[in-house]
């Protein structure tokens, strides 16, 4: 716990710091907002909002709503993924499924991860007390869709009764945050790289010009045309800088992990894993089952900002379109103006918007 809370400087991280155990060797940290304190005829139902990272920013990331949770009468509660500061690291025999693994290896890790975190959901229902009233909202964002559509494949056939039945009845609505084409398994586009898989750059400085350009703002064209020529592939808005560069190195610190899983997070998100990941998303989402047990019950939401990569603007539509055609419930939510990391520019609009997603 002490080694844990060392990587979140009081100072910028107010907020409880614990861990989960879901079974022997294995465990989740996550931070929580707490009960809300301000004292109103509808405190008794707040609600609670329980969010999945993506890659290498990690539950600090979100630390700057942690403030305002109380006055929207809100619980935050941050998730670290497996491998990240405080939660259990992937096996051996899970570190060769993600790098080398078959197509249904990959699919049964992917329903452990989902069963794992619907199982973290049913304890930490339990644990805190939650209102039930007011009940959850679950969000993934960015790479933290992957396992938000994880969890919700494995409430149908890969968790138990209770679980089931204990998550249906407090899942009040889901909201995929910016998720990029990547961690959908939609296919790149043939014009525009990607820093993490740019063959024109050095393979070590990938990551690094990942980062900053996922956290960078971008002037697109006209997005209500939906054509991919009114994208910004490569050039970000000069006079915003990106949102890393803003941070001090304690907040930066409080915030990352460049090092978590060991690249594994990268590889999930590569070419060989893209069938099972399109596939996981077409069922999480078109399943007939699933939208008579899921999504009939609870509204889904796509979430986005109109500076954000192009990976995320593109991933809104091409969801936008299938939805259409397959008749399925989703509302889209945009923020303008917004870049890859509301929760820290603009942590006031991030988190009201999110409120509006019931």
């Amino acid at each position: 716990m002490n080694e844990v809370a060392d990587l979140f400087p009081d100072d910028h991280f107010q907020s409880t710091m614990t861990t989960i155990q879901i079974c022997d060797g294995l465990h989740f940290f996550y931070t929580d907002s707490g009960e809300p304190t301000v004292k109103a005829e509808s405190s008794a139902a707040y609600r609670t909002f329980i969010i999945i990272h993506g890659h290498s920013f990690h539950s600090g990331t979100f630390q700057r709503l942690f403030p305002l949770a109380s006055s929207r009468n809100v619980r935050i509660i941050c998730i670290n993924r497996r491998g990240y500061p405080g939660s259990t690291p992937y096996t051996n025999d899970e570190d060769r499924i993600i790098t080398s693994g078959t197509d249904e290896e990959r699919r049964d890790f992917l329903h452990r991860q989902g069963a794992d975190l619907a199982t973290f959901v049913h304890r930490i229902i339990q644990q805190q007390d939650l209102s039930k009233e007011g009940g959850i909202t679950l969000v993934g964002w960015s790479m933290g869709n992957i396992f938000l559509l994880a969890t919700i494949v494995a409430l149908v056939g890969h968790v138990d009764v209770e679980v089931k039945s204990n998550l249906l009845k407090f899942i009040k609505s889901v909201v995929l945050w910016d998720p990029p084409i990547e961690a959908l398994g939609i296919p790149k586009l043939r014009e525009a790289a990607i820093p993490l898989w740019d063959p024109k750059a050095p393979p070590e400085d990938r990551r690094k010009f990942f980062i900053e350009w996922a956290a960078s703002y971008f002037q697109h064209g006209d997005l209500s045309t939906h054509d991919t020529t009114q994208l910004n592939f490569r050039t970000p808005d000069a006079s915003k800088p990106p949102t890393i560069t803003t941070m001090t190195p304690g907040e930066l610190s409080s915030a990352v992990d460049f090092t978590a899983t060991g690249g594994l997070d990268t590889a999930i998100l590569g070419n060989d894993f893209a069938s099972t990941l399109n596939h996981q998303m077409r069922k999480a989402l078109f399943d007939p089952v699933i939208t008579q047990e899921v999504w009939m019950r609870t509204p889904l939401y796509h979430l986005y900002g109109d500076a954000c990569p192009w990976t995320i603007i593109h991933a809104a539509w091409v969801v936008r379109d299938e939805v259409r055609k397959m008749k399925a419930p989703l509302k889209e939510v945009v923020i303008e103006g917004a870049n890859h990391f509301p929760m820290w520019d603009i942590p006031e609009v991030a988190l009201d918007t999110l409120c509006r997603c019931l």
